[in-house]
């Protein structure tokens, strides 16, 4: 990686000082719900021990809307397990206990609509999601068993977690290196800490963790994509990231089929990306542009957070996932040796997928059946039509001023609501209003019919062959004077 240079440095830059940082020295003076200390061992494996305040015989596991525990930890407390109970994965007592431990293999499972739990390194390394113990309290087993969704929509608050992460390797959090351990309180979600002997790396664009497993073609020119792909995104913005972004980069290897790709953005300016399959064995320039799509959707979720920019919950995926597709598609088509097929490959693909998941039912049901592809492809085509339905914005335009509505009206994350209000206040008709909401909110009868006849109440359009394959796509509407999309039609 010539362009990149190892730098203890590297993910020292955000802190205040590039020394190794002390161990916090004592607990906080008020007690955490619960604590829970996270040991990596020398096997690779890890154990988990929790310690309660408050005796405990039922809890929900807070992060990720499945299960993928249950089976996998082995209790080392007679009386505690970790029980798959529906769609949740809950730690269950026999007896109120105050304290239990397990033992686990660290799963690098690609979770739907989820960040992964440990990123898998080719050194045997880990990036770790800080945020995966949390736990909400329950009134009982039967209460879990009564209640048929996911612990999105559990509804009760996180207890609160002091996490302690101990490893004879190094452990690297927020920018900061700890020897031997560090506590940390976190929020959600929260973020990864590295725990492996990989040093970081410094780039133009980005500090981090690249995996020296990938091949070359690969991480040669990962800096150099950055930095090209932020520099579209800050142009469409506006504005810069306040910092360059932190990067946890693994590498699943080559024997998958196809192209495996995994992301996610964190709070703090943190890319999560993962590359694997056999695909990757050589370098094509197709496959090059799926990686530049791959890392632009991700970066243009670092731009959306900016500001307070999260999404209110799951049901409100549609407004992250498919205007950062319809970024990422601009931007990677921009870079593309044939942007026609690119772009045609991506948005026949969609156009497929937006139908098949409304014809399953409404979007506001998809999380419930597990049709997550349908908001990345039904929320570009919004992306797309808000875009078109305000020529004298682009979508670009429209995030900034939205992020200030939801702030101004005091939502906690971006809600339709805000959506529909920076959408009307911009100047988009009452038909396009009306358009969005219904593929956003609504069951759509043919809903090919209908998203058709939406794009082109727009301006734009596809045409489709009398079995319903795209042939073309119209991706810009004439007269848009700030449009997105830099190609106006493609064809196949």
């Amino acid at each position: 990686m010539d362009a990149m240079r190892t730098s203890i440095f590297a993910a020292c830059v955000l802190a205040s000082a590039c020394a190794t940082a002390p161990v916090p020295e004592s607990a906080p003076l008020v007690p955490a719900d619960v604590s829970a200390t996270l040991t990596r061992e020398d096997s690779g494996s890890y154990t988990l021990t929790y310690r309660f305040r408050e005796p405990q015989t039922a809890l929900v596991f807070g992060q990720a809307p499945l299960t993928y525990r249950a089976g996998e930890w082995t209790s080392l407390t007679e009386g505690a397990e970790v029980e798959a109970i529906g769609q949740m994965d809950a730690l269950i007592f026999e007896e109120p206990a105050t304290e239990a431990s397990f033992r686990f293999a660290p799963s690098s499972e690609n979770l739907p609509k989820a960040y992964t739990a440990f990123i898998p390194y080719t050194t045997g390394d880990h990036g770790v999601l800080t945020g995966q113990f949390r736990l909400m309290p329950a009134e009982s087993r039967e209460a879990i068993e009564a209640f048929n969704q996911t612990a999105n929509e559990w509804g009760k608050p996180d207890l609160d977690l002091d996490l302690t992460i101990k490893s004879e390797s190094p452990i690297w959090l927020r920018g900061k290196r700890y020897d031997g351990e560090v506590t940390l309180t976190p929020e959600g979600d929260d973020t990864y800490a590295f725990v492996g002997e990989l040093q970081p790396v410094e780039g133009e664009s980005f500090v981090g963790f690249v995996d020296p497993g990938l091949p070359s073609w690969v991480a040669d020119g990962f800096d150099a994509n950055l930095v090209r792909i932020f520099s579209e995104l800050t142009d469409g913005w506006g504005k810069d990231l306040p910092r360059k972004s932190t990067v946890i980069f693994g590498f699943h290897g080559l024997e998958g089929e196809g192209l495996n790709l995994t992301g996610g953005a964190l709070d703090g300016g943190v890319l999560a990306l993962e590359a694997g399959g056999e695909a990757l064995t050589d370098r094509e320039p197709g496959i090059l542009t799926y990686l530049q799509w791959f890392f632009a959707h991700e970066a243009a979720h670092l731009y959306q957070k900016m500001d307070n920019g999260n999404p209110a919950d799951q049901l409100h995926a549609w407004i992250h996932e498919g205007s950062a597709n319809t970024m990422a598609h601009d931007v990677a088509a921009s870079f593309s040796e044939d942007p026609n097929g690119f772009l045609m490959e991506v948005y026949s693909s969609a156009y497929r997928d937006c139908v098949a998941g409304l014809e399953k039912g409404p979007l506001t049901e998809a999380v419930g059946r597990g049709d997550f592809g349908a908001f990345y492809a039904c929320g570009d085509f919004m992306g797309l039509i808000t875009d078109a339905g305000l020529p004298d914005h682009s979508l670009y335009d429209f995030w900034n001023r939205f992020k200030k509505v939801a702030s101004e009206r005091g939502d906690e994350g971006l809600t339709h609501e805000a959506y529909f209000e920076t959408f009307a206040g911009l100047g988009a008709s009452e038909a396009a209003m009306k358009d969005i909401r219904t593929l956003a909110l609504e069951p759509v009868e043919n809903p090919s019919a209908f998203l058709k006849a939406a794009l082109e109440r727009s301006g734009l359009g596809v045409t489709l062959s009398e079995d319903g394959t795209p042939l073309a796509f119209r991706l810009r509407a004439d007269g848009d004077r700030k449009a997105l999309m830099r190609r106006a039609t493609i064809s196949g």
